[in-house]
């Protein structure tokens, strides 16, 4: 299985849609560019594209902000901080003391990380 850290942000994406917000693939176009999925009673489009449906929470910090609600909504908090080159972010449960931030170049990119790694990490 390829890290975390190398998946592509389309792979890092649909990776998030599926294992953190809990959501099941539909379909795709057929030139693949966007995917459904169903959340609940609704169908939401994942991909790169600029379509204002489209869920893609590495571009969009209202989608990020939605992603981080259901980590806290799965018990999880949270911490962040930056310096000139990178954006630190860790999802962390409260009686975790064994602490480590997921290092990204951009804020999308370390919160996706770090919620897919707080996933995983949970089936282990």
């Amino acid at each position: 299985m390829t890290p975390i850290e190398q998946l592509t942000d389309e792979q890092l994406v649909k990776a998030v849609a599926v294992e953190v917000m809990g959501w099941e693939f539909k379909y795709a176009t057929p030139s693949g560019f966007i995917r459904y999925y169903q959340d609940g009673d609704s169908v939401r489009n994942i991909g790169q594209g600029t379509h204002p449906d489209t869920w893609n929470p590495l571009t969009d910090a209202n989608d990020r902000d939605m992603m981080v609600e259901k980590m806290i909504g799965r018990g999880y908090e949270w911490d962040a901080s930056g310096d000139d080159d990178r954006v630190y972010f860790e999802f962390f449960l409260p009686d975790f003391t064994d602490r480590e931030t997921r290092p990204a170049d951009t804020p999308g990119r370390a919160v996706c990380i770090a919620a897919l790694k707080a996933v995983r990490s949970e089936n282990e």
